[in-house]
């Protein structure tokens, strides 16, 4: 027979048992699609796609955005860019950008400067910066007619410059959607060109030879 001295040990015993799961449930969370979760506190850095636990005494956790975004560099007006044989350069770069999939990329891209959370837009920003100056300095060391005929080595060098050092976060592509010569202001707003005929037409009718 149990005593009754042992019943408020199973008691709590029995309401320990009822209270794990609940609070495993209530410390467990689930990554949405397309998104990562990072944990900082004890046991180290920890990253899932899926989910984790984490205890709010014990634990911080950022929801980082895995999608792509795009930074697009362009000048197409003045001041402009200015290839190495002293061309005026009309360009447009847009390059795509993700936080890497190493855990080491993700915590990096998630933390800013000083290790708090929310610390990616801000790594975005510095990235942006970073394009701007590449795609100024590449077409200011190359002449226009290479630029133009090897966008593949174009490219490549953009990358060089901006180097692989980003904060956690890596450039998936990068595309040059415009490159060219502006277009000299007397072109750009002259009118039409009239062709021979709409011109033989026109004197034909001032001068009476023919009624309009």
């Amino acid at each position: 027979m149990i005593g009754t001295s042992t019943l408020p040990l199973f008691t709590l015993l029995a309401l320990a048992g009822l209270a794990l799961p609940i609070l495993a449930l209530c410390c467990y969370r689930k990554a949405a699609s397309g998104t990562a979760l990072v944990r900082t506190g004890i046991g180290g850095p920890r990253v899932s796609l899926n989910g984790l636990f984490a205890s709010p005494l014990l634990h911080r956790v950022h929801v980082l955005d895995l999608a792509p975004r795009r930074i697009t560099v362009e000048r197409m007006r003045e001041p402009r860019h200015w290839s190495s044989d002293g061309q005026a350069v009309d360009v447009k770069v847009v390059f795509q950008a993700s936080p890497g999939r190493t855990t080491a990329d993700m915590v990096e891209a998630s933390c800013d400067e000083r290790g708090r959370f929310n610390g990616t837009n801000e790594k975005f920003t510095v990235l942006e910066h970073r394009c701007a100056l590449a795609v100024g300095e590449v077409v200011s060391q190359h002449p226009f007619d290479e630029l133009y005929h090897d966008t593949e080595s174009l490219k490549a060098r953009l990358l060089e410059h901006v180097g692989s050092d980003l904060g956690g976060l890596v450039i998936d592509s990068v595309a040059i959607d415009h490159l060219a010569k502006p277009m000299p202001r007397a072109v750009r707003g002259a009118a039409p060109t009239q062709t021979l005929l709409e011109r033989t037409y026109r004197y034909a009718t001032a001068t009476g030879f023919i009624r309009g």
